[in-house]
Parts: C-alpha cells; sequence; structure tokens
C-alpha cells in the first residue's frame, strides 16, 4: 500500500490554507452582494446623500447651474423639517433647452417583488408642465447615463414615467404630494444596480415653455429578501392573504391604513382601532395592494395584500 510522504501532507495543508486564503482575499475584494437591500431616505440633509452612495448628473444642453439639491423653500415637505425634500427645477438648463438630470440611488440587489415608494409633487405644473422618470439598470455600480440630453446609457429601461407627454391638465403632475409605489420587475431578479431618477424636461429653461420645479420626498425600497426596518411599535397580524374578499387585521394599537395599488394609486383608508378589525375588499380586481399604516407618531409600516 503506497503511504504519502511528509512532503505530500505539507504540500497539502500548504496549498489548502493558501486557497482559503486567496478565497477569502477575494470574497473582501469583490463582493457579491450589492452594498445596500434597503434604502429609507428622508432627504433630511442632502448634501450628506453624495458621500454615501447616491449620484447626481446633469446632462442638460446647454448646463445650467441647477441640481438635485435641498429644498430651498419651494415645498414644505411631506414630513420631516419643512425642507427635508429633494428638488430638481428648470435653472438644470441655461437659458433655453433641453433638461435631462439624474439623481441615482446607491447600488442595490433586485428581487422579483421589490417596491419602490417614493412622494413627488410639482411647484407649478399647470404652467409649466414637469416630467420624472424612474429608470433601472442591472449593471452593477455603473452610473453611465450617458453624455448629452437624449442618452440613457445603462438605464435603458422605464419603470414609470409621471406626466410622460408634459401635459398642463389637472393632476398630470401631481400638484400636492403624492405617494407612488412601484414593482421591481421580475427580469431584474438577481442583478446588482442602481434606481434613477431623471428630471427630463424638453425646451426647457427660464426662457422655455415646459419645466418648474419638482420635489421628492421620502423614500423607501423595499426588498422581499430582508424586509424593510419596520419602525412602529404596532404589532399587527393580516389574515387571510391572499384573500378573495374579507381580510382580517388584529391590531395591538390604533392606527390610521390607507391602501394603493402597485401603480400608486389610491384605493381607500380609514382607521384601525386595537383589537380585531374587518375589511370588506370585494371591489378591488385580483391584484397586489400595498397596506399603508401609520401611527400619530408619524412611524409607519407597509404590507403587500394578495387578492385572488
Amino acid at each position: 500500500m503506497h503511504i504519502p510522504s511528509f512532503t505530500y501532507h505539507l504540500n497539502r495543508l500548504l496549498f489548502g490554507n493558501l486557497f482559503g486564503i486567496l478565497l477569502l482575499f477575494c470574497f473582501l475584494l469583490f463582493p457579491t452582494d450589492a452594498q445596500s437591500q434597503n434604502l429609507n431616505e428622508g432627504f433630511e440633509n442632502v448634501d450628506d446623500l453624495f458621500s454615501s452612495g447616491w449620484v447626481r448628473i446633469n446632462n442638460s444642453e446647454p448646463t445650467g447651474y441647477g441640481k438635485w439639491q435641498q429644498d430651498n423653500g419651494n415645498f414644505v415637505a411631506q414630513s420631516g423639517s419643512p425642507n427635508s425634500s429633494i428638488v430638481c427645477d428648470y435653472n438644470s438648463v441655461n437659458g433655453n433647452g433641453n433638461i435631462s438630470n439624474w439623481l441615482i440611488t446607491p447600488e442595490l440587489l433586485f428581487s422579483d417583488g421589490d417596491t419602490l415608494f417614493f412622494w413627488t409633487k410639482s411647484y407649478a405644473n399647470i404652467y409649466y408642465p414637469d416630467r420624472l422618470e424612474i429608470r433601472i439598470s442591472t449593471a452593477g455600480s455603473s452610473t453611465d447615463v450617458g453624455t448629452d440630453q437624449y442618452s440613457t446609457g445603462v438605464f435603458g429601461t422605464v419603470l414609470y414615467s409621471i406626466n410622460p407627454n408634459l401635459d398642463t391638465t389637472v393632476g398630470a403632475y401631481p400638484m400636492t404630494w403624492t405617494r407612488y409605489a412601484i414593482s421591481i420587475p421580475a427580469s431584474a431578479n438577481g442583478f446588482n444596480g442602481r434606481i434613477a431618477f431623471r428630471y427630463f424636461i424638453t425646451n426647457g429653461g427660464v426662457s422655455g415653455i415646459n419645466g418648474s420645479t419638482i420635489g421628492v420626498d421620502n423614500l423607501i425600497y423595499q426588498s422581499v429578501l430582508t424586509g424593510i426596518k419596520d419602525e412602529t411599535s404596532l404589532l399587527w397580524k393580516i389574515y387571510p392573504n391572499p384573500t378573495t374578499r374579507l381580510i382580517y387585521v388584529d391590531a395591538t394599537s390604533d392606527a390610521e391604513y390607507a391602501i394603493y395599488s402597485l401603480s400608486g394609486k389610491a384605493i381607500t383608508q380609514g382607521k384601525f382601532h386595537a383589537g380585531l378589525n374587518m375589511l370588506d375588499l370585494s371591489g378591488l380586481s385580483q391584484s397586489v395592494y400595498l397596506m399603508y399604516i401609520s401611527l400619530d407618531n408619524g412611524k409607519k409600516s407597509v404590507r403587500h395584500i394578495i387578492i385572488k
């Protein structure tokens, strides 16, 4: 019987340890997961965003001095301190031209079923129409949006567009804070990438006919992998879920609720009382809805409701 030599065992031990060290080094140098699974951004200090993974790029032509920045008094924020929202406006372009001003999130790991929530409003859409595109890239940490006012780089997929035709009709771009909920498509499942907000205005600027000011506030990216931290002290259960008509909500505290479609349309709202509550959802079509819970102290929570 052949007995391996001492040298053989020594080489195997050294090689095994070396392989392990190299493998660990690769994991440290090239992490396999995105920087964050969830975002919960209230825009209390916009300047801090750009040292924590957020990126802003102004490809407007001719480029003006405007950028995505802390609100300077156009709006009262949806919640938080009065100026705690991020805004972009017609000064993105110099004089008259096409605005393409980008706000890009940190890198995320996308999963089918993730949801992006945010609130937005326009300052004067009925006079100078605004448009906001929400785009997605599955190209990892890349922030390539091209080099001109029409290019989109790796952000070729539009998840949603608010007022795509630059209409001035009431509600085309809401002029009161309105909440949107956008689902991440199944095609992005398992990819790392970023989400971009593009303020995109043709014939805009101080001497143009389009574009005023938009604000974005209280952005939440909710991952189905890790879930978002539930900031409420409310303990509550929903059942049955999925349901065909009735749902029961067992809560330990009073709370207000609102139900939205995945496109952000408000469906119904009301108040839960401590104890057992019943909701009749027979008027809703088969789909996934979002129940938004809010306590008196401003803490919030979100749940998916499935109507089958």
